[in-house]
């Protein structure tokens, strides 16, 4: 599905969007695994509960069962912060360059 982003960038851009600027897109993916799916999906239906109208505090809270670690360079970057190499070598399920 990866594949399919910036065709879906371009549509939103279509309609006046950019991300980044005036619309944040957080990417769910599996990544071929289909022991995440349900993690995936449990955080979209939240996310489409939210913006439906209920209210964050009539969801019921879960527990995580994993966590990922995501780093962004970019803002690394623009915050001055350095990140060494072994520990994105090392740790992170995803680097954002």
């Amino acid at each position: 599905m990866a594949h399919l982003r910036p065709a879906f960038e371009d549509g939103l851009g279509d309609e006046g969007y950019v991300a980044g600027q005036n619309v944040v897109i957080d990417y769910r993916f599996g990544e071929g695994d289909p022991a995440k799916l349900p993690d995936v999906t449990a955080a979209l239906i939240a996310r489409n509960r939210v913006l439906r109208g209920s209210r964050p505090a009539e969801i019921p809270i879960e527990r995580p069962t994993r966590f990922e670690l995501i780093i962004n360079l970019k803002t690394a970057k623009a915050l001055g912060l350095t990140i060494p190499q072994t520990f994105h070598q090392l740790r992170a399920e995803q680097i954002i360059e």
